[in-house]
């Protein structure tokens, strides 16, 4: 009896003329279980050793018969399944019924959903899925996957409403239900996900706090060195903390005015157009000898935070109830507020969709009517003499024709 480790080819061969995968099962006893990759000993293929490709399986007989049975990623739960099965034989309580895709306790596969899923594809999975999970693990943690049913999830959510505020209930709940719906798709689970069988919690539109022209005035005033410079490319870009202190001077492009943002929040580059404010704050900013970084460190290396030197000066300015993506959010503001084109603002700051710029669509009440008034414009000046339709098939016919 044995647990083992065990990994299928994934390569595509030709075989009698018809195109099929490989799938020759090699098992990884003793030292192959650690490494990270092995070759096929039938086609060649060089086989990747990971989470996505191989899986613990357990090795027992029972009545002179030899079993396999798959139990998932989890070493230390196929050790528990052998054990199971090893008291089951010995007692002579056996029973082989048909295997359905094994449970997974959930504290097992949270982690397993945090690192190879959390971390990888995340940017803040550290302040967001990790602090989460932490809540979940403290509810969920001992339950089996298939155990957690919408009741259980409901049950949670009772408890966290007399906790918290809604809308943390429901950042808890999107994220147990992504953990769902990445166990679904990796074979561990199996049936519905509890969380979509209940309803979306409904939650405040949460108020957007940006500065007024006093405040940015005040704020300016109270920074110098490099943050200066970082506070005046927020509030004249919109750029997320992360995305401005990752910038190299190759993203800077003084020629055509622009920014290259490649750090984004959604993986997608953008262009962000300099104006004379950024232009000049970055062209007299002091450049490292060997450093690409355009804020760095003595050592050269990127800044990792300003949260202590920007704290200081807020509390220096006199602001209250503000952090740094208020930068962000008085960008947006103020380019609704002056020229209501969402379309640009969304642009600019790097939004996936036009919902999330539509929060500020408010700031500026009069984008319909300027909306409207424009049409007008457009309709006069389209519809002269000389624009006038001499198709007849498109004409207006009369009445009394």
């Amino acid at each position: 009896m044995s647990v083992v480790k065990r990994v299928k080819c994934p390569n595509i061969v030709e075989r009698d003329g018809k195109t099929i995968r490989c799938a020759t099962r090699h098992d990884l006893r003793n030292g192959d279980a650690n490494k990270k990759s092995i070759v096929c000993r039938k086609c060649g293929h060089h086989i990747a050793i990971g989470p996505d490709t191989a899986d613990w399986y357990i090795e027992y007989y029972a009545k002179g018969v030899r079993y396999w049975e798959k139990v998932g990623f989890s070493k230390t739960l196929a050790e528990k399944a052998l054990g199971k099965r090893k008291a089951e034989v010995a007692e002579n309580r056996f029973i082989r019924i048909k295997k359905e895709t094994p449970s997974v306790p959930f504290k097992d596969f949270s982690a397993h959903y945090f690192e190879r899923h959390s971390k990888q594809n995340n940017k803040s999975w550290y302040r967001t899925d990790r602090p989460n999970i932490k809540i979940l693990n403290a509810f969920f943690g001992e339950k089996l996957l298939s155990d957690i049913t919408s009741d259980v999830v409901e049950t949670f959510k009772e408890k966290r409403f007399k906790e918290v505020k809604p809308a943390t209930v429901q950042r808890n709940l999107s994220c147990l239900s992504s953990i769902f719906n990445k166990a679904k798709q990796w074979k561990r689970f199996e049936g519905e996900n509890p969380v979509s069988q209940l309803p979306t919690i409904k939650v405040e539109s949460i108020r957007l706090r940006f500065f007024n022209g006093n405040e940015i005035y005040r704020l300016l005033e109270s920074c110098d060195g490099y943050l200066k410079t970082i506070v005046i490319v927020a509030l004249n870009t919109g750029m997320r903390r992360g995305e401005i202190l990752s910038l190299r001077w190759q993203d800077i492009h003084f020629e055509s005015g622009t920014i290259h943002v490649s750090n984004t929040k959604s993986h997608r580059s953008r262009q962000v157009p300099m104006n004379d404010k950024v232009r000049a704050a970055l062209s007299s900013a002091p450049r490292h000898a060997t450093s690409d970084f355009v804020f760095f460190k003595k050592d050269g290396s990127s800044i990792g935070d300003i949260k202590k030197s920007y704290a200081t000066a807020l509390k220096r300015a006199g602001i209250q109830d503000a952090c740094f993506h208020t930068l962000r959010h008085t960008a947006a503001s103020h380019i609704v507020m002056a020229t209501s084109d969402l379309y640009a603002a969304k642009e600019i700051l790097g939004h996936s969709t036009i919902e999330m710029t539509m929060r500020y669509a408010h700031l500026s009440p009069n984008h319909k009517q300027q909306a409207v008034e424009a049409l007008s414009r457009r309709l006069d000046a389209v519809a002269t003499p000389s624009n006038t339709l001499v198709n007849s098939s498109l004409a207006p016919v009369p009445v009394n024709a």
